[in-house]
């Protein structure tokens, strides 16, 4: 799915709206904000990584909770999945007052850096 349309799917049917995962204690809303960084985030699987949106909820609860880190004064919970038999790292990032947010998709280990479980 290339971004712009995935992106005009999720705008249409998720966004606002929240998913959680079975292990982690806070739901995590979905933005345009999110929904954007997601779709034009830079991926070795791009346009599987964009399908991924119209079944997040699924993809989240069978994920993996890696634990959070910071990146920029930003604290980030990450997520580990697979995705044509690799992994990537869904990114949720926490902010003051608004909770936890679904912010991206990478397919870099280097999201792992100085994670804490």
């Amino acid at each position: 799915m290339d971004a712009k349309t995935a992106r005009v799917w999720a705008k249409e049917n998720i966004q606002s709206s929240t998913i959680v995962h079975p292990k982690f204690p806070k739901t995590i809303l979905i933005t345009g904000g999110g929904i954007n960084e997601f779709t034009n985030q830079p991926h070795k699987h791009f346009y599987q990584k964009n399908a991924l949106l119209k079944d997040i909820q699924t993809v989240l609860e069978r994920s993996k909770y890696m634990g959070i880190t910071s990146h920029k004064g930003k604290m980030s919970h990450i997520f580990e999945i697979e995705l044509m038999s690799e992994k990537s790292w869904i990114i949720a990032n926490e902010y003051d007052g608004r909770g936890v947010v679904l912010y991206s998709i990478s397919d870099s280990e280097n999201v792992l850096k100085d994670i804490k479980k």
